[in-house]
């Protein structure tokens, strides 16, 4: 096949200095894009969308993905989509590629009509959502990545792109009292779209009925410890009984958080070298996610780990105007010394 359109995806990072990415990138990003394509020609083709997505083997044949040799400098790898097939599709691949990119685009400058537009079928889009937001790194990740499709501007793959997603997944629920839950996972009935966890402080057993959506995430995310998030049903003393329309499930990830970047409102700031915290578990409930550094007066904590590494965003922007950018004869010594190493770590783009 004649690629009419180069297209790449370029991981950009801490580790890609050597014109090296992390492993785990490269696959999630790669195996994703792979999903993604042919979620958007079974929607093209008017298939039917289920629970559980499984692209005939003629779908597979036509919209293959392969990947080139990466370049130098930002860890450059060119993808393209591949017909094996026999019989030929009423697009081409090179059509769908720039489909995607285009969608990307939509969720990333929250604009909800474009991306109705390109993917009209709301249980496609939904769950093109959930895939985009699997393989893109959240803020914190150390590392942040583009898709390239000919000679236009990419489209990045980053926080921004990650929390547009959830807003709009969560769209349904923002009326609703929702809840986020951490346990150890007991065991799941796929039947009924039931999970059990055990609360790590009390030992209590909480039951989830998750969406039938929400199985893609809990198929990736069987761990010793994960937290679900739904409408909640409390007992006599406030504590929660059980858990019902679980919309996400995912795994507890107390790995770094890096920061190189941070985009929080208009306001981008880039840190040399990177800002890396560890987050933890609070002691009395182990139910939220936990993060300091005494360098910078941060102290954070939050309900999930995409909302600690928001907060972490929002108090370096806010320490940024309130410290850095004022002159040190209007500060305390205390606060002009966190003006010092504010300056001395971060820097406006």
């Amino acid at each position: 096949m004649v690629l009419h359109r180069r297209s790449s995806l370029i991981i950009e990072g801490p580790e890609t200095e050597k014109d090296s990415a992390p492993a785990d990138a490269v696959v999630r990003l790669l195996s994703g894009m792979q999903q993604l394509a042919l979620l958007f020609a079974a929607a093209r083709e008017s298939r039917p969308v289920s629970v559980r997505f499984k692209p005939s083997s003629d779908l597979n044949q036509r919209f293959s993905l392969r990947c080139g040799v990466p370049s130098t400098g930002s860890y450059v790898l060119p993808i393209e989509l591949i017909d094996q097939s026999a019989q030929r599709s009423l697009f081409s691949p090179d059509e769908l590629l720039v489909e995607i990119k285009e969608f990307i685009l939509a969720v990333s400058i929250d604009d909800k009509q474009r991306a109705s537009e390109i993917l009209p079928d709301s249980g496609y889009r939904e769950r093109a959502l959930r895939e985009i937001r699997a393989f893109s790194p959240t803020q914190g990740e150390g590392w942040s990545a583009s898709f390239v499709v000919g000679d236009t501007t990419g489209v990045s793959l980053n926080g921004r792109l990650s929390k547009n997603i959830h807003d709009w997944l969560e769209i349904g629920l923002a009326e609703q009292a929702t809840m986020a839950v951490i346990g150890k996972l007991i065991r799941i009935n796929f039947d009924e779209n039931k999970l059990f966890i055990r609360l790590p402080v009390s030992g209590r057993q909480l039951e989830c009925s998750y969406l039938p959506e929400a199985e893609v995430d809990l198929l990736e995310s069987r761990r010793d410890l994960i937290q679900v998030t739904g409408e909640f049903v409390v007992d006599d003393e406030g504590l929660p009984l059980r858990l019902t329309a679980v919309s996400r499930i995912e795994p507890v990830n107390l790995s770094p958080l890096i920061f190189t970047r941070i985009e929080h409102g208009e306001t981008v700031l880039r840190l040399k070298p990177p800002l890396e915290v560890l987050p933890y578990l609070d002691e009395e409930t182990q139910q939220f996610f936990v993060a300091s550094e005494e360098s910078l007066d941060l102290h954070a904590i939050a309900e999930t780990r995409s909302a600690l590494a928001d907060e972490i965003a929002h108090h370096l922007v806010f320490a940024w105007a309130a410290y850095a950018k004022e002159n040190d004869d209007a500060l305390t010594l205390k606060a002009a010394e966190l003006a010092k190493s504010l300056r001395q770590r971060l820097s406006e783009v």
